[in-house]
């Protein structure tokens, strides 16, 4: 099991808010390889970490994956222009274990808020306002 995707989805209106997906497959098809074909993992207890530039933790966020592999964080409160950060910190699932070496998504730094190298995948995103 792994982290295929992570997605941050905006509102504005009343200040900015952001949402974060993490989309979680598992190799079903063995190849040792992360890739489209790879099947949806419901039912798996994901919590990512959201964190601006400073390495401030804006919010920790836990949940489950739907029926599409998707979990989706609740809205963040208003945040200001700047980049943050969100990585899957934990991934566990009653029967697939957490292959990190799968987990590169198309952004993923393999580095922590702080340049710090560790093997959580990540994903970055500036806010403009």
């Amino acid at each position: 099991m792994y982290a295929w995707d992570i997605i941050f989805s905006s509102s504005t209106g009343n200040g900015h808010h952001e949402r974060v997906s993490a989309f979680i497959r598992r190799d079903s098809n063995a190849n040792g390889v992360a890739d489209s074909g790879d099947a949806v993992v419901s039912g798996a207890t994901v919590t990512v970490e959201l964190r601006n530039s400073s390495g401030t933790l804006i919010g920790t966020f836990t949940g489950t994956t739907d029926s599409t592999g998707r979990f989706r964080t609740s809205r963040t409160g208003s945040l200001a222009s700047g980049t943050y950060w969100a990585e899957v910190t934990v991934l566990s699932h009653a029967t697939y274990t957490w292959n990190k070496a799968l987990d590169p998504t198309s952004q993923d730094t393999d580095l922590g808020w702080n340049s710090t190298p560790n093997d959580f995948p990540d994903q970055s995103h500036a806010i403009p306002h």
